[in-house]
């Protein structure tokens, strides 16, 4: 206890002690110096600022310095403010627009005259940030209105950041984009200063490019985005959390007006053009892409409470072909006939393998007949009469270079089916409860379901089905209270939710079964699969922001509390990896008659190998729990330092 609290002594010494800027998360801030004709300060000058688009109004006063601070301010629609010492003119500053993560600028010289008469003056764009020694990017929803957005991700603007590289060529982690030489997974997702960063999977995207880039636990429609600011150096302390770099994100807020939106998106198959590479193997390509929802905002109570939601829906619904080396239905035919066991008995054991089977493995029969997929038989031209190479020539532990009348081995194309349908919404609230407290409160959610007709598998090729649900969800409530014109507190409690699942269906219980020879099919599931995630964080923060003289402090602290409850089922069923197609489709009876018939006594046996995962000591299957226990990070002090005027 006493290292704890001389830690948070030393860190408030220190953040009295440092320069640097106290704009809120989620938000913009306003500042400037008030001066008379000659160039003197104004101290004690009453400003005001006020929101066009909500009402909304805020009063400060300048400090001893002449600053005015206006911290936290909601982007949303412009701003004037107005100030009117006694003995100056009327100062009116209209369409003021402030920017997410960043502070806007406005000095005020005021002239000599009554209150009865008025300066009005229209604000110019800042164009240099001078408050901020963060380099961040700003893209506001004018970008996506004006740029092809494929996935209708907004993450995937991180890659127009100067030092980004996307994903997809940063080693295809899923992670979010790799920015100025650090690894994919570095970022951290806001939104209205509420973490969004998915935990349980490093930041895998849900579903995929097909989602656009990862990282971020809810993906949110850009027709709910106002602003969306990426800070890639020397981003302040309450950021925290990552190295790579912070997307502050501002959700749409309700107004006096209202707003709506719809659209449709649709691209089809029949007026596209057939891949190339699909015209070669003579099957045809299949992408149809539906993308459709809206958004609405409006008042419910004028001045006092607005709201903004969106929906929006995305299904796709693509496949290609897939080629790969599988089983001939000549051979399947030859094995069942009972020819193969004949065949070998008398040209490789040389009577001694009379008892080989004389019919396809009743597991290999079942299987096939349930996924059909898994290993398509294929009917090769090839004649082995005349060949005694290539496809005709066995590839076991005892059939290397041994010759079969029929071939083993043809090339076999299947089209791979991946529909995905994914859904996301999202609801901002604003209240003002009275002229010193505010509320904000967001809700946003994700649903992806991913499917596959052969993806389950561990060769790359064919394979049995794969199921993957995925739910996500990101929530918040902020209040902001302010205690004098120059003291505001923000308290935040926000919680993120993610659910994803990796199933097999109809493949539970099957251990799986593949060959080490050319063969790229496989019955029963990845070793990988199941896996089942689901994590929950609860994170409160409080900031409370001072304005002293030329300068600006912040403080704060943050409590987070997360709970895992997922298993990796790794190896949960088994495996068993034949030598060849001889042993996969005999059950693995066939390298056991021949070992033994060539003295080896089952020495090498009918797998090259095989595993499930137990518990040495018992024998028992393990408890496939990642975590059971909630896991608690507190941030005891942070703080951003100081506002215009120079070095404390």
């Amino acid at each position: 206890m006493n290292r704890i609290v001389s830690f948070s002594l030393v860190a408030a010494i220190f953040a009295l002690l440092c320069v640097g800027t106290a704009f809120g998360q989620g938000a913009g801030e306003l500042s400037g110096l008030v001066t008379d004709p000659t160039g003197a300060v104004v101290p004690n000058a009453e400003v005001t600022l006020t929101n066009s688009a909500t009402g909304e109004k805020r009063t400060t006063a300048t400090t001893g310095a002449g600053i005015y601070r206006f911290v936290a301010i909601p982007v949303v629609g412009a701003y004037t403010l107005e100030t009117s010492p006694k003995g100056f003119k009327r100062y009116h500053l209209g369409n003021i627009v402030v920017s997410v993560g960043a502070v806007t600028s406005h000095d005020i010289q005021l002239e000599l005259g009554s209150g009865s008469e008025t300066v009005s003056v229209e604000a110019g764009s800042q164009i240099i940030q001078t408050q901020d020694s963060a380099t961040s990017e700003l893209i506001d929803h004018r970008v996506w209105e004006n740029m092809p957005l494929e996935a209708r991700n907004p993450n995937d603007f991180i890659n127009l950041v100067a030092g980004s590289v996307p994903e997809q060529l940063a080693g295809g982690t899923f992670r979010g984009a790799a920015v100025n030489g650090t690894r994919t997974g570095t970022g951290n997702y806001m939104v209205e200063g509420l973490d969004n960063n998915e935990q349980g999977q490093g930041g895998v995207a849900v579903c995929g490019t097909a989602c656009g880039q990862g990282g971020a636990n809810t993906s949110i429609s850009p027709d709910a985005i106002q602003e969306y600011r990426v800070i890639t150096h020397n981003f302040n302390a309450e950021y925290g959390k990552a190295g790579g770099f912070v997307t502050d994100t501002v959700l749409k807020s309700g107004t006096n007006k209202w707003h709506g939106s719809a659209f449709e998106y649709n691209r089809l198959q029949a007026l596209t053009a057939n891949d190339w590479f699909s015209n070669n193997v003579g099957v045809q390509d299949h992408l149809v892409r539906n993308q459709f929802g809206g958004s609405v905002g409006g008042p419910i109570k004028t001045d006092k409470s607005f709201f903004y939601a969106t929906f929006e829906a995305h299904r796709l619904r693509e496949s290609a072909p897939i080629t790969g080396t599988s089983m001939t239905q000549q051979f399947y035919d030859f094995v069942n006939s009972g020819q193969m066991a004949a065949y070998v008995d008398a040209n490789l054991c040389g009577g001694a393998c009379s008892n080989l089977p004389t019919t396809v493995g009743p597991n290999f029969q079942s299987q096939l007949q349930k996924f059909p997929l898994a290993m398509p038989l294929v009917n090769s031209t090839e004649d082995c009469s005349t060949s005694t190479t290539g496809n005709c020539v066995g590839q076991g532990l005892f059939t290397t270079g041994f010759a079969y009348p029929v071939p083993v081995y043809g090339t076999a194309t299947e089209q791979q089916v991946t529909p995905i349908d994914q859904y996301r919404g999202s609801i901002k609230l604003d209240q003002t409860l009275s002229s010193k407290d505010v509320l904000h409160g967001l809700y946003s959610a994700e649903d992806v379901h991913f499917q596959c007709n052969f993806c389950n598998n561990d060769t790359g090729f064919f394979g049995v089905p794969e199921d993957n649900p995925n739910r996500t969800q990101t929530g918040g409530i902020t209040w902001d209270h302010t205690f004098s014109p120059t003291v505001l507190n923000q308290a935040r409690i926000g919680y993120v939710r993610h659910t994803a699942n990796f199933l097999g269906p109809g493949s539970e219980g099957i251990p799986e079964m593949l060959t080490i020879d050319s063969l790229v099919g496989q019955f029963g599931g990845s070793t990988a699969i199941p896996q089942f995630f689901t994590e929950n964080q609860f994170q409160y923060k409080d900031d409370l922001t001072i304005t002293k003289g030329k300068h600006g402090l912040k403080f704060g602290g943050e409590y987070r509390r997360t709970r895992n409850f997922s298993s990796f089922k790794a190896d949960e069923f088994g495996h068993f990896w034949s030598w060849s197609a001889e042993d996969l489709i005999t059950d693995a009876v066939f390298d056991d008659v021949v070992s033994t018939a060539f003295g080896y006594q089952n020495y090498y046996g009918g797998w090259y190998q095989a595993g499930a995962a137990v518990v040495p000591a018992t024998g028992q299957v393990p408890n496939f729990r990642r975590a059971t226990e909630p896991t608690n990070t507190l941030s005891m002090v942070r703080m951003i330092g100081a506002q215009p005027g120079g070095l404390l």
